[in-house]
């Protein structure tokens, strides 16, 4: 069994017994780790406003979050962990403190990381990764990121409707390159991924096959951007997942189950309209129907600010 494997079977321990004993928050126990996005204005609120970082500290804590996804690059011309690194190391001590482990993430709809995959951006998508290893080089072991996470989605460029296939293998090209980049460093690496990867094929370096079973190759793990609110039925995230989490289980990856709590359409992409005690009913029947498989890594919430504001 991998290192991966054998972190995510402990936590996963750790988080069970975490649960038996927890206020009763949840509607039903948690079901699996839990992760969260923290992207741009909330992780800079966090840096600045100590206040609110007790807050959402407070919030963590109360729905057993055990990894964050924290963005780590540049927001409205500040790049803070270049520029000004000791308040990332004070935020990141504080929450592995407290048991969480804090993967950096990378992209961003201000930056249009998107094009990050284009061969005139790859200057760029360097950077981007080693301003994060720089940080971690600098810093002390408990206040390094313990991964990082790409959420790069080339799908969002307005070329993939003519060029897919080729969008597709630069997209592997980028993620091997990161991957290549990021070797030594300690860091898991994974990337959000859209659920319907697994519905067509790519030829990429001489291999034909399902573009999701290219990028779990690639990466130690994925985060599937599994946009249901519903566990059950042929729409659902049990349905959704099952394709890569049996292929994760076969080759030695892990798969993050992931959610949305934020305004979006169509409804059935969101819990925004069912609330907080629908979505750990959902989150707990996906848990049981993966219950058992090794490469069932447990939950991500899409993002923070919606899932603080989701009406119980």
């Amino acid at each position: 069994m991998s290192s991966i494997l054998l972190r995510n079977c402990a936590r996963a321990a750790a988080v069970a017994i975490v649960v038996a004993i927890a206020p009763a928050i949840y509607a039903v126990p948690a079901p699996a780790p839990i992760s969260v996005w923290v992207w741009e204005k909330e992780t800079f609120r966090m840096l600045d406003d100590a206040a609110y970082k007790a807050q959402v500290k407070s919030f963590l804590h109360e729905r057993h979050v055990s990894r964050v996804f924290l963005y780590a690059d540049e927001y409205k011309g500040r790049s803070v962990i270049r520029e000004n690194p000791e308040l990332y190391r004070a935020l990141v001590r504080e929450l592995r403190a407290d048991g969480i482990d804090v993967h950096a993430l990378l992209g961003s709809y201000f930056l249009s990381t998107q094009t990050y995959v284009l061969p005139e951006k790859k200057q760029a998508a360097r950077a981007m990764l080693r301003r994060v290893l720089n940080y971690n080089d600098t810093s002390k072991k408990g206040e390094r990121f313990t991964g990082v996470h790409f959420d790069i989605e080339p799908h969002m460029l307005e070329a993939w409707s003519t060029d897919r296939l080729g969008l597709s293998a630069l997209f592997l090209d980028r993620l091997d390159e990161w991957m290549t980049i990021a070797h030594g460093s300690g860091l898991e690496v994974s990337a959000a991924i859209p659920f319907w990867l697994d519905g067509y094929e790519v030829e990429w370096r001489g291999k034909l096959r399902p573009m999701n079973e290219h990028v779990q190759s690639v990466l130690d793990t994925v985060v599937l951007m599994d946009y249901r609110d519903k566990a059950e039925g042929r729409d659902g995230l049990i349905r959704h997942a099952r394709n890569e989490i049996e292929w994760a289980a076969a080759n030695g990856k892990l798969v993050t189950v992931g959610v949305e709590t934020g305004d979006s359409e169509p409804s059935k992409v969101t819990f925004l309209q069912e609330g907080n005690a629908s979505l750990v009913r959902e989150l707990a029947k996906t848990a049981t129907a993966f219950s058992g498989n090794r490469a069932f890594a447990g939950f991500a919430i899409h993002h923070l600010e919606t899932w603080m504001k989701l009406r119980e």
